[in-house]
C-alpha cells in the first residue's frame, strides 16, 4: 500500500490545485488497484498436486515415520540416483557431483530428475495419496 501513498504523493506534486474530491477519487483507486493486484499475487501461491499431499503427510506424522518413508523411496532409487541424492543431501552441488562423476552438470540432473519423476509416476498408479493415513 506504500506504493498507491507514494503514488497519490507524486500525483498531488504533478498537480497542485487538484480539488480535494478527485484527490480522494485518486488514492481510493490507487488502493484498489493495488489491492487487486496483491490478490493476484497470493491466487498464484494456492498449492496443489503432490506438494499439498506432502504439506499434509509432514502435519501429520511423526518424524520417524517420515524417515520411514523416506528410507523406503530411497531403496527404490538406482544406485546412480541413491549416489547422487546422498551427495545433494551433504550440500554438494550439481556442478561438483558432475566432476566427480566426469560427466556434463545438467546431464546428471536431468538423469537425476528423470528417475524421480518417473519413481512418481510409479508410486501414484499404485493407489490414491489422499486415501492414506
Amino acid at each position: 500500500m506504500d506504493h498507491a501513498a507514494q503514488n497519490a504523493s507524486d500525483y498531488i506534486a504533478r498537480h497542485p490545485d487538484v480539488s480535494l474530491h478527485k484527490l480522494t477519487a485518486r488514492i481510493k483507486s490507487e488502493l484498489r488497484r493495488r489491492a487487486k493486484q496483491l490478490a493476484a499475487k497470493q491466487r498464484h501461491e494456492i498449492l496443489y498436486g503432490s506438494i499439498a499431499d506432502l504439506d499434509h503427510l509432514v502435519a501429520t506424522r511423526p518424524e520417524i515415520e517420515l524417515g520411514i518413508y523416506a528410507n523406503e523411496l530411497f531403496a527404490q532409487l538406482s544406485p546412480f540416483a541413491q549416489s547422487i541424492a546422498h551427495e545433494r543431501w551433504l550440500g554438494y552441488s550439481w556442478r561438483k557431483i558432475a566432476r566427480s562423476l566426469e560427466m556434463d552438470h545438467t546431464s546428471v540432473r536431468d538423469a537425476y530428475y528423470r528417475e524421480l519423476s518417473s519413481l512418481q509416476q510409479s508410486l501414484s498408479r499404485h493407489g490414491d495419496s489422499s486415501k492414506c493415513g
